[in-house]
């Protein structure tokens, strides 16, 4: 009888580790996706100040941008995910890859 009860409560024991184990793989999921979507807004936020900064004249005369701060736009957007990627991999993967 004592046998049971001890094989029982160590099944418990089992089962609350694994619930621990759990939300703990849960929280580190979610810290890892909070901490994602900030680097997200951060390249956001560069990329945008980058580029309007370039290519936006000082003087607004119009309320719509002309085609040359589109064209000016679209190269620099291009050029700085091109850059952002191309450092990711080296980051990730060395200069062996490259």
């Amino acid at each position: 009888m004592a046998n049971s009860n001890v094989s029982s409560t160590v099944q418990k024991q089992e089962i609350k580790l694994d619930d621990i184990k759990a939300v703990l793989d849960k929280e580190k999921v979610i810290g890892t996706t909070i901490s994602d979507m900030e680097y997200r807004v951060a390249l956001f936020n560069s990329l945008t100040h980058t580029c309007f900064e370039k290519c936006v004249e000082k003087r607004y005369k119009e309320g719509e941008l002309h085609l040359g701060e589109n064209s000016c736009i679209d190269r620099c957007v291009s050029k700085y995910w091109q850059v952002n990627n191309l450092v990711g991999h080296l980051l990730a993967y060395g200069r062996r890859g490259v």
